[in-house]
């Protein structure tokens, strides 16, 4: 630096120059260092810094002859040069810092997504029991406070369980049995309708824990059928009337279209159904038709619940039904 701000008249021109080839060169170096930095490759890097810097060998010659001009000149001329180098450097770091900072926060919303992703690959949404619907029928319109008897079988912990539930239909022939349905493993669902002047019907869906397609059962639907008012004249084995017996339908078994017929209630589910015995030992329900084969459930005083059969006739309202104890 000593020869850019003035020498003797003895130091040679050449002297001069290879001092300020020498300077230029460390700028030249500087910025293809800060180039390559930025993640250029060395061709484009020594490009870059050529025309940010001009022509090499035209800056030396320029130099010399700033400093044939006079020490004030060419030291005015380098406080320029070094002040915008100065703040041509401060700009850079500038666009830099700016550049990393946008560059990180693309690669942080990147990462987010990512991690978003994956926690939802690992940990999918936990299964919730879902609401089973009945819908009730009758020529094709709802039929209103039908009698929904369900047991719901389910194998918690490889154990067989059951349990009963009761719902009554809607104005618009339907029964919500909220978050019936368990969310995983394997379960079964028996439903029986018992309807005033209508057929006792019945249907039973299982569903494996790896088929649960519950396109049948969405809603569960039954389309009912006439019936008959029955009356059940309850005696025991010595012809007397069974009073105060407690009484529900059972077992209907039918023909339709040829074709025969099975419709149960569960005993555990059979409470909404249930009436007592007068004191003539008569019960009356109109869930049978003509012709069917009929079980009922009796409970008799002080004795444990038994099924009593019978068949209901094609005419007249009335049948006998002897109850005997251990069937």
């Amino acid at each position: 630096m000593k020869g850019l701000l003035g020498s003797s008249g003895a130091e040679s021109r050449t002297s001069h120059l290879a001092e300020i080839d020498e300077e230029l060169l460390f700028h030249l170096r500087s910025r293809v260092e800060d180039n390559r930095a930025a993640g250029m490759n060395e061709d484009e890097a020594w490009d870059d810094a050529r025309r940010r810097l001009g022509s090499y060998r035209s800056s030396v010659e320029e130099c010399e002859e700033i400093r044939t001009a006079g020490w004030k000149r060419l030291g005015a001329a380098i406080a320029a040069a070094a002040l915008f180098l100065f703040a041509f450097g401060w700009i850079t770091i500038d666009w830099r810092a700016k550049a990393l900072a946008a560059q990180q926060t693309v690669i942080s919303h990147q990462l987010g997504m990512l991690t978003t992703a994956l926690h939802q690959t690992a940990a999918p949404p936990a299964a919730e029991p879902q609401d089973l619907v009945t819908l009730v029928t009758y020529k094709g319109q709802p039929v209103q406070d039908a009698e929904v008897l369900l047991m719901l079988k389910t194998w918690p912990d490889n154990r067989y369980r059951q349990q009963p539930f009761h719902a009554k239909t809607g104005a618009d022939g339907k029964a919500r049995f909220e978050r019936l349905i368990p969310a995983t493993g394997q379960f079964a669902v028996h439903a029986a309708v018992i309807s005033s002047d209508r057929a006792m019907t019945s249907a039973y869906h299982l569903f494996k824990a790896d088929q649960r397609d519950f396109k049948k059962i969405t809603p569960l639907e039954f389309e009912l059928t006439d019936a008959r008012t029955i009356r059940f004249r309850l005696k025991d084995e010595d012809g007397k009337p069974l009073v105060n017996a407690h009484v529900a339908p059972a077992y209907r078994k039918t023909k339709k279209s040829g074709k025969e017929e099975e419709h149960l209630v569960y005993y555990d589910a059979s409470g909404p159904a249930t009436v007592s015995s007068d004191s003539q030992g008569e019960v009356t329900f109109s869930c049978f038709a003509s012709g069917d084969a009929v079980k009922l459930f009796v409970t008799a005083v002080g004795q444990p619940p038994i099924q009593a059969e019978c068949k209901i006739p094609m005419t007249g309202d009335a049948v006998d039904v002897t109850v005997k104890p251990g069937r």
